[in-house]
């Protein structure tokens, strides 16, 4: 069975939000003492951002497998988090939770997205899907967000 691409309902909204921080808490072991935005978003966030309509989640047989936000902000298409659970990782979920993300950009807009200066792997797959480095963001001394873009 294929995995299904739908909007989030606010009663995913828990579970929504412990696969984000499941999914988060390796990326968050590089910043040491730092609370990263994923990290950050508590329930009233996620069901904020679900009432908005930009959550997305991929399910299979009802079994949540990873979601995305994508919604149009100041003019350009942000996508982010990008979430799979730990163990799904580098199965292709990642890859198809994005084209199913850019796919609801309007045309012509440039994509966003942003992840931390000392997260390589995030770097190097977004790089491999064509995103190239469009500005650097100081959050505190020791967290610094590396912002990415593209047109489609």
């Amino acid at each position: 069975m294929t995995p299904q691409f739908e909007p989030a309902q606010l009663e995913d909204a828990e579970a929504l939000l412990s696969l984000q921080r499941s999914a988060y808490a390796s990326e968050a072991a590089l910043y040491p003492g730092m609370v990263i935005p994923p990290i950050a978003d508590d329930l009233a966030e996620m069901r904020a951002a679900i009432a908005r309509g930009v959550v997305y989640k991929l399910v299979e047989q009802r079994a949540l497998l990873g979601s995305v936000r994508a919604e149009l902000k100041n003019r350009h298409w942000e996508i982010g988090p990008l979430v799979v659970w730990p163990e799904l990782q580098r199965r292709g979920l990642g890859r198809r939770l994005m084209a199913e993300a850019e796919a609801l950009a309007p045309a012509g807009l440039t994509i966003k997205l942003f992840t931390g200066r000392l997260s390589e792997n995030n770097l190097t797959f977004y790089r491999q899907l064509g995103y190239r480095e469009s500005g650097r963001q100081t959050l505190t001394p020791q967290l610094n967000l590396i912002w990415l873009s593209k047109v489609v």
